[in-house]
């Protein structure tokens, strides 16, 4: 069994239960065997708990072990880091695979760390990525303009636009870029750009919205901005507003007849799929979705990890995974 290293930030009991949980850390491979590592931005999150799925098939492949890192809720960077320190201190480990949540400060943690470390699905910023010797995950900004392709098939005419995003995450924030250049139609427009009616698609003032990468605080948004009336496109980089599909169905109660016509159109970023997704589609409550494949991302992570720790040089630092696309018009899976 492979064990989950958890900190929570509001008790030193549960820290000292990491410590106990990191010297008594169970091992199923044999003295030879690698120790991989998984730091996702929350074990509880599903995607996260795929990719580490992914990350230990692969090493017991030639009996070596995955430990998914990380604490529970919410993303935060700070009990990242803990999470992180608490294992290096109390574990020997060959080799971390980070997915990063605030570049900045996880960077001037992790700055003398001695053993190979590489990203997954989400990189360090431009300044900071000399720290990872290769990322594993998605083009972000190609699954923002898969997103914003989506939408254009949609409401081919324009219209309002809404993002749901979060601050200090990179790669939300080129999924955003992603977004706004595929409905610019401009491949170089600047990073912090916003839809500006540059052609038929303009932002609303209030968004983007910043979730904090929460499930209720960004369905509580979306219910105030279909209130308010200020969008009819919404585009979420991210799962939070059908992530739990009951509480979203509740949410659009009052404006499913403009869901189902598609006066109001939302489209979404996800991990895997899901049947509750497609059950969204069918109704033309959500009308379409970028899926990310996050247990083959742990899959290719755990072969560079492995690779990095028995010293082999790499011959491409960046691997990116295909997305499937899907929307109402049945569109094929990418």
């Amino acid at each position: 069994m492979v064990a989950q290293i958890m900190n929570k930030k509001t008790s030193n009991s549960l820290l000292l239960l990491c410590t106990i949980l990191l010297l008594y850390l169970p091992s199923n491979t044999t003295a030879e065997g690698l120790r991989l590592g998984m730091i996702g931005k929350s074990i509880t999150d599903g995607n996260f708990i795929d990719s580490w799925q992914g990350c230990q098939e692969y090493a017991q492949l030639s009996d070596n072990e995955c430990v998914l890192l990380g604490n529970e809720g919410a993303a935060n960077a700070r009990q990242q880091l803990t999470a992180i320190n608490l294992a290096l201190d109390k574990v020997s480990f060959d080799a971390l695979a980070l997915s990063v949540t605030n570049s900045n400060y996880l960077a001037q943690g992790l700055a003398n760390i001695n053993i190979p470390l590489i990203t997954f699905d989400s990189p360090f910023a431009a300044k900071d990525n000399k720290l990872s010797r290769a990322y594993v995950g998605i083009d972000n900004v190609e699954f923002g303009r898969q997103l914003g392709e989506l939408v254009k098939k949609l409401k081919p005419n324009g219209g309002r636009v809404c993002i749901f995003s979060t601050l200090h995450d990179t790669n939300i924030a080129q999924r955003v870029w992603g977004v706004r250049q595929a409905l610019s139609g401009y491949s170089q427009l600047p990073v912090d750009s916003r839809l500006q009616g540059q052609t038929a698609w303009i932002e609303s003032d209030r968004c983007p919205l910043n979730t904090a990468d929460n499930i209720p605080r960004a369905l509580n948004q979306l219910q105030a901005t279909l209130q308010a009336d200020e969008a009819d496109i919404y585009i979420a980089v991210g799962w939070w507003p059908i992530v739990d599909s009951q509480a979203y169905r509740q949410t659009i109660a009052d404006y499913q007849h403009k869901f189902r016509s598609h006066e109001v159109v939302l489209v979404a970023g996800v991990g895997k799929t899901e049947p509750e997704y497609d059950e969204l589609l069918e109704q033309h409550l959500l009308h379409g979705y970028v899926s990310i494949n996050f247990p083959e991302i742990g899959r290719l992570s755990a072969k560079i990890m492995t690779e990095l720790s028995q010293g082999k040089a790499l011959t491409d630092n960046t691997l990116f995974v295909a997305n499937i696309v899907r929307t109402v018009e049945g569109l094929a899976d990418k």
